[in-house]
């Protein structure tokens, strides 16, 4: 049995606030976090700025951000299938046409450009990992991605 690690941050700015709001949740980011041995490290891969990051998870964000660390269980193959491809998608753009339509509730997406919380359901998804049954990556706010009940709350950590 293995772990992948997802980091679900309690932003603090403009627009993590904007987030929250409109998604009636207290969770404005997602995050995939690297494994270490059984736990989790301190670099994450991540839709944040302009393109899918890989680097430390508290670079850009607001200083003092709480971010709730869950795992899921999974197969080795599974996480490291994950975690590939995330990797394979390092550098595409993030999509702020998106961002936009899941707060105005329109439905603009690009295959090739992703937002926080669509990134990280939609590797799960690919690798046979269902957070949620019944909706589309594109449609998933980073707050419903902490209401799967496949979950485990591990930690909490700051920035």
């Amino acid at each position: 049995m293995a772990k992948i690690f997802i980091g679900q941050y309690h932003g603090k700015s403009f627009l993590s606030r904007l987030i929250k709001w409109r998604t009636w949740s207290e969770i404005s980011h997602t995050a995939a976090f690297l494994p270490v041995k059984n736990t989790f490290g301190n670099d994450c891969i991540e839709a944040w700025g302009n393109k899918v990051r890989k680097g430390s998870f508290n670079k850009g964000h607001t200083q003092g951000t709480c971010i709730d660390i869950y795992s899921i269980y999974c197969t080795l193959k599974q996480r490291d299938s994950f975690y590939k491809w995330l990797e394979k998608h390092v550098g595409d753009k993030y999509d702020w046409c998106a961002l936009v339509g899941f707060v105005t509730r329109k439905h603009i997406e690009s295959d090739k450009k992703w937002f926080c919380s669509e990134l990280i359901f939609k590797g799960l998804e690919e690798n046979g990992i269902f957070l949620l049954q019944n909706i589309e990556a594109y449609q998933v706010s980073p707050g419903q991605i902490g209401t799967s009940p496949i979950l485990n709350y591990e930690t909490t950590i700051h920035t």
